[in-house]
């Protein structure tokens, strides 16, 4: 899977979480990883939690470490509808993976592993992890 299509990924699996990832970043801690935790378990299964959960946590941190990625995700919080906000997640993560191939070989393993199956019944998305 090539840089481009691998941030897309990424940014779809996180578009609608921002607003819980934003505490881990500002704050860190165990509170905010367990809401984190409750809120993509919900919409991804506990499988895929147990799954991914070293990534986002090493993915988070380079997000932290970075001034321009920390606020291109406070603006996904606020904003996460908004195009140009997409553009500039997008943007950091593809530098953030640009910069770090060993989290770029991770992110294309768990990208890989994740299968997003949605069946959409009123407003609940059901997800599938490949090989569970």
């Amino acid at each position: 899977m090539d840089i481009t299509e691998l941030v897309a990924r990424l940014a779809e699996i996180l578009g609608p979480l921002w607003p819980v990832v934003l505490p881990i970043l500002l704050k860190g801690g165990e509170e905010a990883w367990k809401e984190f935790a409750k809120v993509y378990g919900k919409k991804f299964g506990e499988e895929s939690l147990e799954l991914t959960e070293g990534f986002w946590k090493k993915l988070f941190a380079r997000i932290k470490g970075k001034t321009a990625a920390l606020e291109a995700a406070q603006d996904a919080a606020d904003t996460p509808d908004d195009a140009d906000t997409q553009a500039s997640v997008r943007k950091e993560l593809r530098k953030l993976l640009n910069e770090n191939p060993d989290l770029r070989n991770e992110a294309q393993n768990i990208v890989g592993q994740l299968v997003i199956v949605q069946n959409i019944r009123g407003d609940i998305v059901h997800n599938s992890v490949v090989g569970r």
